[in-house]
């Protein structure tokens, strides 16, 4: 109401239905935060759609103002374009009650996995190799490393190659991240000292992964992502209250605090103050709605790319020397189609999915994502009660999650797979025997007493 009260409605009443989209997220993230369990998919998936699918769509919506790095759109279809997200939104939500019930069901099943552990063996090469790969890294860019985001860009583009700078810079960082995680589990786990789960190796690891990963020179998101990894590792979100206050935090972060971080982009910083909360998402950090008219506008032209898209994401790791054709990341391809100065921008999920397969791929891939998330939830929360951390991969996938659904899908895959693949590597299950007995609900701790879970 504060933002409909401080603008002038310009948007021939679709503003509405942008309003609805935020008001669901709204709803949604109340029952998450006053729940029992601590949804990490969940609750930043609501956030990302109360942040970029509603609040900043409700601002450029009624002051018709976008993004200055998306200064064109077609006009004509940003009613149609807040309709879509309020559909994707609502999709999502119903795959998540789907994923609750079939939640309810799986917990009558035969237990026949054991739990998770990590492998000190693995971990030992895992740690190893990063750190090392980590010193190289530090020694081959030097103090480029502190600079801005685009000098360092530039300078592991001339160490690395376009090729190689992005799969550096992803194996760097999760790699480091998976590395740290699993020795923080490994102690929490075993209580053993020695090489894997000693405080020397948490204390190296964690140091050579802030020097590699810093807020000046990384990406905000992938800082983020490393932050609240290593705190879901170190036990952070086994408080209920602890995760309410990240929860609101994040909302409050994004709006205020994300906008005024791009002074390390560039050489030249400066932290401009954010006067009202309209001017900050007028930001081109929130061009998630007008990358969404852009998809519709090319849709409407061209045509669905009939999953073209989603295929060089899924391909992402094969050259552009060897694969001529490759489709870039939708976010340049929109960009280059409305022919903007900048082409490096966002896409977010209901987009990939529009483009790829139209209205009912973007229904059906909202679906199954709600599922998803509520059946990874629902498996983490079984970690948090048994050693009070989530899975390796959980401690740091609800929160990269947040890149994948900013999109480009593309540009998120190599970050994707090191996390995957290191956390497969580390991980292993201790072996048990198939019983028939029904396997009892997680049973859920007082909340908020001191020595409890929550």
């Amino acid at each position: 109401m504060t933002i409909v009260d401080s603008t002038v409605d310009n948007s021939d009443g679709n503003w509405i239905y942008a309003a609805s989209s935020a008001a669901l997220c709204t709803l949604r993230l109340s029952a998450i935060v006053a729940g029992r369990i601590p949804r990490l998919f969940e609750a930043f998936f609501w956030v990302f759609g109360y942040v970029f699918l509603g609040l900043a769509p409700l601002v450029q919506m009624r002051m018709l103002v976008f993004p200055s790095t998306t200064p064109i759109v077609e006009y004509a279809f940003s009613g149609y374009t807040a309709i879509l997200l309020l559909l994707a939104l609502i999709a999502a939500l119903i795959g998540s009650s789907l994923g609750g019930l079939t939640a309810v069901r799986n917990r009558l099943k035969p237990k026949t996995r054991g739990e998770q552990i990590v492998n000190a063996s693995r971990l030992k090469v895992l740690t190893t190799v990063m750190v090392l790969s980590g010193l190289a890294y530090i020694g081959l860019l030097g103090s480029e490393i502190f600079n801005s985001r685009d000098t360092l860009y530039r300078a592991r583009l001339e160490v690395f190659g376009e090729f190689g700078n992005a799969v550096v810079s992803a194996y760097i960082a999760m790699g480091l991240l998976i590395a740290f995680i699993a020795q923080l589990k490994f102690r929490r786990q075993s209580g053993r000292v020695g090489f894997s789960g000693s405080h020397t190796a948490i204390l190296l690891v964690g140091l050579v992964l802030f020097v590699c990963v810093n807020p000046i020179s990384s990406p905000r998101f992938v800082f983020g992502t490393v932050l609240l990894g290593v705190l879901a590792a170190a036990g952070w979100f086994t408080s209920q209250t602890r995760f309410r206050w990240t929860t609101m935090l994040t909302i409050l972060g994004l709006v205020f605090i994300f906008p005024l971080m791009d002074a390390f982009r560039g050489s030249e910083r400066s932290f401009a103050a954010v006067s009202s909360i309209e001017k900050s998402l007028l930001d081109p950090d929130f061009d998630s709605y007008a990358q969404t008219i852009n998809t519709v506008d090319y849709v409407a032209q061209f045509g669905v790319a009939a999953g073209r898209q989603l295929l060089g994401a899924v391909f992402f790791w094969v050259p552009r020397g060897i694969w001529t054709d490759k489709p870039v990341g939708t976010g340049q391809l929109l960009g280059e189609f409305k022919g903007y100065r900048v082409t490096n921008l966002s896409a977010p999920l209901p987009a990939e999915l529009y483009i790829n397969g139209g209205l009912l791929l973007l229904i059906v891939g909202m679906i199954m994502l709600g599922i998803f998330i509520r059946r990874w939830d629902d498996v983490n929360f079984k970690f948090v009660a048994a050693d009070g951390t989530p899975s390796i991969l959980g401690c740091a996938l609800p929160f990269y999650s947040f890149i994948m659904l900013r999109g480009s899908l593309l540009q998120s895959m190599s970050f994707l797979a090191v996390l995957v693949v290191c956390s497969m590597f580390v991980a292993t299950r201790s072996p048990v025997k198939a019983t028939t007995r029904r396997e009892p609900a997680v049973k859920i701790p007082v909340r908020n007493s001191p020595r409890s879970l929550y």
